[in-house]
């Protein structure tokens, strides 16, 4: 939905796409990732629905609306525009509920003004009734930073800047930086759908100068208008990296210590002055106020969820835009190891004879062996000394089939060496994921993005009712795959810290969205060095909380997964062991969850025994429903610390 929402504000006029074929390919990749073809009607009335809430009232509503359709769709649940309706109204119960238990003391107030923007055809705005600005300003004129003339802010400005109304700083230039220090900009606006950002004004050097607050900056920027109109204050070179939110170098003409008034109070800092772009005043700034600083901490909290909420929306895009190619459709290919299996001393090739396919499936087996020819997964072998079966599943898709080996039948499996890399538990993987802003990234075909090396090849054979095929790509079925993919896994995320991978499930967990970022970056980097490739539909970005191996983790801790509880909530009372044996496999699964699980399950595995005669009484009866309740509420296990 996120995706298919960015489709429409693509605009080569933002200048990110100087070369037309670039944009053009961009456009239609976009369009392709979107699935805009395959959209249903309903697909499109919930599309539309969420396209049209574009008042600051609804904000906070489409905010939640799209990330409960997203998570929707990633775990492929059908929506209708009334189910998203429906959502809409909870929403809204339970704000009306949280406002009716909330503190009636009022939060402390930022001096900062809506300003009027234009619209698309140049139609200003009307200032909403009673609105007013929050005390007298002193002095009266108003400056406006895109073009230095008096009496209108910059929304309001009738022309734009030019690059040779630009003055050019005196400040030396230094080329190689004298320090390692980074300071980062995040460049995050506090806007609403309407593109009405928060700004302020603020008395520089006796001059009144508009910014627009951005509490993600470190530092106040001046473009040069504005830098002009202050008096020109001497600048000094910066010799320390200055980053932008996306790890791109920010180019700066220089810095001045100005003196400026803050809610009616003098002080003295550092601004930094770039060619051009918005006035934006940071925390270097904002810090230095009392008022400002206990105004931000009272509504920190209050728009932590809609920070996450931004982040994913834009997330997506940007590392689309950065990394096209590890987004590219199409299997990838692991470009630092091949995989290589090796046989136990003493084995002997062993060679199976095709299974005969069913008639009314032979089109599907057919078609998919077609399709891993064309992606150079298989091909045909005239001759082969080891030979397997393959086994065929259908997919959800209707009239798909996933066709593999059978080596476990073969005995390929059994005369292979063990792969000594462990896989990790799930206590390994939870003791890493502590945070509070969460991401899931899944490689599309995972283990067919690793080639085997020639040897293993030989070994990985098919046969099948068109003949013998020869996997090049490490195959699904192989005993020691899931190791040799484990151990690529772990070398390639070493070093990056708050990630974790389980096979083709990568895990991002920090305790910022602005950490939460720089770490995304670096993994992905290391991911497109690798050469492997990325399953976007099935990604999830700075999410507060994230569904995995049947938990869901959020900044809390992890509790059980209200899907799989739901399971066993409405599990039958068993009939013979079988049952009982898979009920209490269920239950094992979340037994750090119930207290004194042994004694309570102590009638059911008297049961299990092999000398015990199956009996199914009150007694065990009742032990069946606790033990039903107790996996079924919502316990919660808090990270270590």
């Amino acid at each position: 939905m996120v995706r298919r929402q960015a489709c429409l504000a693509i605009n080569r006029n933002s200048g990110e796409f100087t070369d037309p074929l670039a944009y053009s390919n961009f456009v239609s990749q976009s369009v392709i990732d979107a699935k805009l073809s395959s959209m249903s009607s309903d697909e499109w009335s919930i599309f539309l629905f969420l396209r049209g809430l574009t008042g600051p009232e609804d904000a906070e509503a489409k905010l939640f609306l799209m990330q409960f359709v997203e998570s929707s769709e990633r775990k492929k649940e059908k929506l209708t525009l009334s189910t998203v309706y429906d959502e809409w109204i909870r929403f809204s119960q339970l704000k009306t509920q949280s406002k009716v238990v909330a503190p009636n003391k009022p939060a402390p107030r930022l001096d900062v003004n809506w300003v009027q923007k234009k619209s698309a055809h140049g139609k200003k705005q009307e200032k909403k009734p009673g609105e007013k600005d929050a005390q007298p300003r002193s002095p009266k004129k108003i400056t406006c930073f895109s073009c230095g003339e008096v009496g209108h802010k910059s929304p309001d400005c009738p022309t734009k800047p030019t690059q040779g109304s630009r003055p050019k700083a005196n400040a030396s230039k230094s080329n190689t930086p004298k320090s390692t220090q980074i300071i980062s900009v995040d460049g995050v606006d506090i806007t609403s759908e309407t593109d009405t950002k928060k700004h302020m004004t603020v008395v520089v050097e006796g001059q009144e100068v508009e910014f627009q607050l951005d509490t993600g900056s470190e530092i106040t920027l001046l473009n040069a208008v504005s830098w002009e109109v202050i008096g020109s204050p001497r600048l000094e070179p910066v010799n320390h990296r200055i980053t932008c939110a996306n790890g791109s170098a920010m180019k700066v003409l220089g810095r001045a210590k100005v003196s400026f008034q803050l809610k009616g109070s003098h002080y003295s800092e550092f601004v930094y002055v770039r060619e051009k772009e918005t006035n934006l005043i940071g925390m270097s700034w904002i810090s230095k106020s009392p008022v400002m600083r206990e105004a931000l901490d009272t509504i920190i909290n209050a728009v932590t969820e809609n920070s996450v909420a931004n982040q994913e929306a834009s997330l997506g895009p940007t590392l689309l835009k950065q990394f096209p190619q590890v987004f590219e459709p199409g299997l990838g290919l692991c470009k630092v190891e091949r995989a290589k299996f090796r046989t136990v001393e003493g084995a002997k090739p062993i060679f199976k004879k095709a299974r005969p396919v069913p008639y009314g499936s032979q089109t599907a087996v057919e078609s998919e062996l077609s399709r891993l020819q064309e992606l150079g997964v298989i091909e045909p072998v005239t001759y082969s000394e080891w030979a397997s079966p393959i086994v065929v599943t259908k997919k959800k898709e209707a009239g798909k089939v996933r066709a593999c080996g059978d080596y476990k039948c073969s005995g390929l499996n059994a005369s292979l060496q063990d792969e000594c890399h462990p896989l990790p538990t799930s206590e390994d993987i939870f003791g890493r994921l502590q945070g509070k802003v969460f991401s899931q990234i899944d490689l599309r075909d995972a283990y067919l993005q690793v080639e085997l090396d020639d040897e293993s090849q030989k070994l990985a054979v098919i046969n099948t009712h068109l003949g013998l095929f020869r996997y090049k790509r490490m195959a699904f079925g192989l005993k020691t795959a899931p190791a040799i993919f484990q151990k690529i896994m772990d070398k390639m995320i070493s070093g990056i810290p708050g990630v974790a991978a389980y096979l083709d499930d990568l895990i991002v967990a920090t305790d910022t969205v602005e950490e939460h970022r720089e770490i995304l970056f670096k993994l992905f980097d290391r991911i497109q060095e690798y050469g492997f490739r990325v399953s976007l539909e099935k990604c999830a970005f700075a999410q507060s909380e994230i569904t995995f191996l049947g938990f869901i983790i959020d900044g809390n801790g992890r509790r059980p997964d209200h899907k799989k509880t739901a399971v066993i909530r409405n599990m039958q009372a068993p009939v013979n062991q079988k049952q009982l044996g898979s009920f209490l496999g269920a239950i094992t699964f979340y037994s750090r969850f119930v207290k004194n699980i042994s004694e309570l399950r102590g009638p059911l595995d008297h049961l299990m025994r092999k000398d015990s005669t199956w009996k199914w009484t009150e007694t065990e009866q009742a032990a069946f429903e606790v033990l039903k309740d107790a996996v079924a509420k919502n316990t919660m296990l808090s990270h270590f610390h």
